[in-house]
C-alpha cells in the first residue's frame, strides 16, 4: 500500500467519524438514514401533498374506504355470531349424547 493510498484511507476514515460526530442519533438509534438527505425529504413532501391535492377525490376515496371497512366489520361480526351459534349447538349436542349414553349405561 502506497503512502497516497494510506493518506486517502485516513481521510475517508476521518470523514466517516466526522459524520458520526455530527449525526450520532441517526446511526445509533436505528432511524432511517435516508430521511436526512434533502432529495428524499423533498420527494417525501411532494408525495404527501400530491395525494391530497384533489379534495373531492380524497373525500370519495375516504368514503369508499369507510363503506368497505363497515361491510367488512359487519361480515366478520356475522361470521363470529354464526361460529358462536354452531359452537353452542355442538356443545348442546355433546351434552345430549352424554346424557343418552348415561341413561343407556344405567339401563344395562
Amino acid at each position: 500500500m502506497t503512502n497516497v493510498q494510506k493518506a486517502f484511507c485516513i481521510l475517508l476514515s476521518m470523514c466517516f467519524f466526522a459524520t458520526l460526530a455530527v449525526l450520532p442519533g441517526t446511526f445509533f438509534t436505528g432511524e432511517n438514514v435516508y430521511r436526512h438527505l434533502p432529495l428524499y425529504r423533498f420527494l417525501e413532501k411532494r408525495a404527501h401533498t400530491s395525494s391530497c391535492e384533489d379534495l373531492e377525490t380524497y373525500k370519495k376515496i375516504a368514503g369508499e374506504n369507510g363503506k368497505y371497512l363497515g361491510e367488512r366489520a359487519q361480515s366478520e361480526q356475522l361470521l363470529a355470531e354464526k361460529n358462536e351459534i354452531s359452537e353452542n349447538i355442538r356443545v348442546s349436542e355433546n351434552i345430549r349424547i352424554r346424557t343418552n349414553f348415561k341413561k343407556i349405561r344405567q339401563d344395562t
